[in-house]
């Protein structure tokens, strides 16, 4: 589906108040599509409602994408968790791809729509515990953003609006080029069966065509996770040498990685068994035949 042209922003308007993590964010998502709008926290007008160069972010009661208003405090108790970052994020065509991306999206949505103890349930820990998945950054950056409140805005040129522009295109760079991941791997990856006893496998996910100059780990463990879920052993690329690193998923019960160690070609085997490293020209699955344990019992 093509996404409709966005007007010329020239102003980006959310509440006054503490800042949340989706009004930061939807922020500065939108400063890095018009980094020469200037930013003001306080209650929108009626006029600025109705203008599409305003752009209304988690206040003014209105979801109205063309008029480039990104509320949800006016959707119903029963409605589907949603906040301004994913009304922002779907806007720009971009839901989709974020929600690979970023993990952390949907807690937001749920914190930010439902309440504490609603995300709390939706993470599986007691809500006196929830604390726990906020950093020190995120806390001193919504401080900083929540103490500009007021008529003076937030403006081009200045440290913090500068800030916001650069994390705002950090996130949709990397939404993006999680997205071209997914989609490249999709397309190359190749799964081993490595044999076991009694005619079964485990699934060998092998991406070691990705160079270690473009990051090989990026994406992959979401890409297994919805494709291979039962996969025991990824190969890709080392980082730091010209051979290749195994790892081992899930702490998978039949992968002991140390087993590698002083076997022809290992040049590296983790204590703990979940990773080892092989020298250039070493095949992987010989490699994952003798990290092979028993079945238990």
């Amino acid at each position: 589906m093509t996404t409709p042209p966005l007007p010329a922003v020239t102003t980006v308007v959310t509440h006054p108040g503490d800042a949340h993590l989706d009004d930061l964010m939807a922020v500065a998502v939108w400063l890095a599509n018009f980094p020469q709008a200037s930013v003001y926290r306080r209650d929108p007008t009626p006029a600025e409602l109705a203008d599409p160069t305003v752009v209304v972010v988690d206040v003014g009661l209105v979801a109205d994408p063309e008029r480039m208003n990104f509320d949800h405090h006016q959707y119903p108790r029963d409605y589907p968790p949603t906040c301004a970052l994913t009304l922002t994020l779907d806007r720009l065509g971009l839901l989709a791809p974020a929600r690979m991306a970023f993990p952390w999206l949907d807690l937001a949505e749920v914190f930010d729509s439902k309440g504490p103890v609603a995300a709390a349930k939706h993470v599986g820990m007691p809500v006196d515990r929830l604390h726990l998945t906020t950093s020190p950054v995120e806390g001193y950056v919504l401080r900083l953003l929540g103490r500009q409140s007021g008529a003076a805005g937030i403006h081009p040129n200045t440290p913090l609006h500068d800030f916001l522009v650069g994390m705002g295109r950090d996130t949709l760079d990397y939404a993006t080029r999680f997205a071209a991941r997914q989609e490249l791997l999709s397309a190359r990856a190749v799964v081993h069966l490595a044999p076991t006893e009694g005619g079964r496998h485990l699934e060998v996910v092998d991406v070691s065509f990705v160079s270690p100059e473009e990051n090989p780990g990026f994406g992959l463990e979401a890409w297994v996770k919805a494709n291979h879920p039962a996969a025991a052993v990824t190969v890709r690329r080392d980082d730091r040498g010209d051979g290749l690193a195994l790892f081992r998923r899930n702490d998978h019960p039949r992968i002991d990685f140390s087993a590698l160690e002083g076997t022809v070609g290992c040049v590296f085997a983790h204590k703990n068994g979940f990773v080892a490293k092989l020298a250039a020209g070493m095949n992987p699955l010989v490699a994952v035949q003798q990290a092979l344990k028993p079945p238990p019992g």
